[in-house]
């Protein structure tokens, strides 16, 4: 389907240009691995190459194709950071696990922001903008490379992969809302907009997303329902990506990604407990979060990690 008419065709248009992406992606990768590099790199380095070789190949792909591939690739990353989140480890490392979850990316988008203002010269606002930009934490790096150390034991004991786990996914959390504030303090200054609005959106923004993820993991309890591994992976999915893309309709990016990490952590407590409703449920399970959450991660592997690296690769020029 191409944005600038409404013919379909093999040679070109959107979806030409990301079955191209997503079969590069895949093809970079393997010969990434096959240089003991990670797959990753391959997929950033070919989706760079099919922007800036001739023939335009993938300058079809609209950009809110592209900014929605990001957002489905981030939601299938914070679900799959709830569903292992091990909540009792985390709870059991106490102040030290919020100061780890917020104050890192916190004190470099400050610093960040205010460099900012010395070196371009630019607003507060618009300089703390810049900050969260940069001082977001990318979770499809970090979560997967714990994900790795905590299938090998690592610091299990401890809590270190949970913590880092729940830091890594909360701080893009924090990112988005702190980047959402402060670009709507930039604008409203100059276009007059509603600032008591714009003081409480962050707020706003970060309890709806996780009152509607508490709400979406109490549905996926309901295991009744929900009796078959597949039925399960596929409600969680279905809902956290409909969370995350009713958030961006309505301008709650951060509501978005906050309710899909909160869908993932209270399937996984209302699994492991059986409940809310226990006549509505089959009874306890440990298995079922896991088992959801590794076919999250073939999905992750096939289709989302080839797509998401190879635009963000595609973006360069």
């Amino acid at each position: 389907l191409s944005p600038n008419g409404p013919a379909t065709t093999v040679s070109g248009g959107g979806v030409w240009a990301v079955t191209l992406i997503w079969a590069c992606a895949h093809i970079g990768g393997a010969v990434a691995v096959g240089c003991k590099l990670p797959s990753l790199i391959g997929m950033l380095v070919f989706g760079l190459v099919l922007r800036n070789v001739p023939g335009n190949l993938v300058d079809d792909l609209p950009e809110r194709w592209s900014s929605d591939i990001r957002a489905a690739g981030l939601s299938v990353i914070l679900m799959r950071s709830g569903l292992e989140l091990d909540l009792d480890a985390f709870k059991s490392i106490g102040w030290m696990a919020s100061r780890l979850t917020v104050m890192p990316g916190l004190t470099e988008a400050i610093a960040v922001g205010l460099f900012s203002m010395l070196v371009f010269n630019m607003g507060f606002p618009m300089g703390m903008c810049l900050g969260f930009i940069l001082g977001a934490v990318s979770p499809a790096v970090v979560v997967l490379g714990m994900f790795e150390l905590q299938s090998r034991g690592y610091g299990v004991t401890k809590g270190i992969p949970s913590l880092v786990v729940a830091a890594a996914s909360f701080d893009d959390v924090v990112a988005i809302t702190g980047y959402t504030i402060f670009k709507s303090f930039a604008l409203g200054a100059s276009h007059g907009g509603n600032m008591a609005w714009t003081v409480m959106h962050g707020p706003t923004d970060v309890v709806m997303g996780l009152v509607a993820g508490s709400c979406g993991g109490a549905l996926c309890g309901l295991t009744v329902l929900w009796d078959t591994r597949w039925k399960r992976s596929s409600i969680v999915f279905m809902l956290g990506m409909f969370f995350m893309f009713i958030g961006r309709s309505y301008g709650f990016n951060g509501g978005g990604a906050m309710a899909s990490l909160a869908l993932g952590i209270s399937a996984n407590k209302f699994w492991s407990t059986g409940k809310p409703i226990r006549k509505l449920s089959t009874g306890p399970s440990f298995d079922h979060a896991h088992g959801v959450e590794t076919d999250l991660a073939v999905l992750w592997r096939v289709g989302f990690q080839p797509l998401l690296f190879g635009v963000i690769g595609s973006a360069g020029e």
